[in-house]
């Protein structure tokens, strides 16, 4: 039997916390967060195959990378309740791309698709997976949990601080001070005796 999706309480502490450093290591790279993409399920997908049943998966791509889900055999109502995704985001404008694809089928999402911009999803982890009408098909939808954590904010450089003399020790300070004063004058020398006059003695 398929595992039950997630719920906000299956996903402890630990592995949001895992996720947060994820957002931060981005924003160190460069980047500004992670979104989170949980597939959970199709619902009443079209049949693309016609010459049999079709074998349904989901292709998710953000700003170039690619991830997929494993396909499912002989349905239009799949339940993927796929390990989650998690991709870097440099953008809050990039769009979050979907396709619903046959496994058996070399054509471009024959189950429809759904584009999602980052900007509009969700910002916490673990709410209930939502339900959204697929694009270009007559019908369908996907069942999908998504979320951006955006990274902490790179703290700027600390501008430099006024000049601050840094405290110098007690001994050091004088002995700094007596190198810069002036030398004092020498003591003037005391005055010779004067020679004995000739013919006496001392």
């Amino acid at each position: 039997a398929a595992a039950a999706p997630a719920t906000k309480k299956e996903l402890d502490e630990a592995a949001i916390a895992r996720l947060r450093r994820a957002a931060a290591q981005t924003v160190e790279k460069g980047g500004i967060g992670i979104l989170y993409v949980r597939i959970v399920a199709g619902h009443n997908l079209v049949n693309a195959d016609e010459a049999g049943t079709s074998d349904p998966y989901v292709r998710v791509t953000l700003e170039g990378k690619t991830q997929r889900t494993e396909a499912v055999r002989d349905t239009l109502n799949p339940k993927w309740n796929a390990t989650p995704f998690v991709f870097a985001v440099r953008s809050p404008g990039a769009d979050l791309r979907l396709g619903v694809l046959d496994d058996d089928l070399a054509v471009d999402d024959p189950f429809g698709k759904l584009l999602l911009k980052v900007s509009d999803v969700p910002t916490e982890v673990g709410l209930p997976a939502a339900r959204h009408r697929l694009q270009g098909v007559a019908q369908g939808e996907l069942e999908v949990e998504v979320a951006f954590l955006r990274g902490p904010p790179v703290s700027s450089a600390a501008k430099p601080a006024a000049a601050v003399a840094p405290a110098v020790p007690a001994a050091a300070a004088a002995a700094s001070a007596g190198a810069s004063a002036p030398p004092a004058p020498a003591p003037a020398a005391s005055a010779a005796a004067p020679p004995p006059e000739a013919g006496t003695h001392p």
